[in-house]
């Protein structure tokens, strides 16, 4: 199921990114060496919830960019 929900990111912050400088294993997740890691802290008791409960079960980054010299 794809859902789109707009104004989420208010809610969630990154508060960890890198890439994996070895295998591990994080909370039973088996990560990769040279896989990207992300960890998001989520501000809302509401969003959290729907995480818990399954309703949400991952999200996307988007981003923009500007060039300038």
């Amino acid at each position: 199921m794809k859902v789109s929900h707009e104004g989420i990111a208010k809610d969630c912050h990154v508060v960890e990114s890198y890439i994996a400088p070895q295998e591990m294993n994080v909370f039973g997740q088996n990560i990769r060496k040279g896989a990207w890691v992300m960890v998001a802290k989520i501000m809302s008791d509401e969003l959290w919830a729907q995480i818990k409960s399954g309703e949400f079960t991952g999200f996307s980054m988007g981003g923009q960019a500007r060039t300038g010299e």
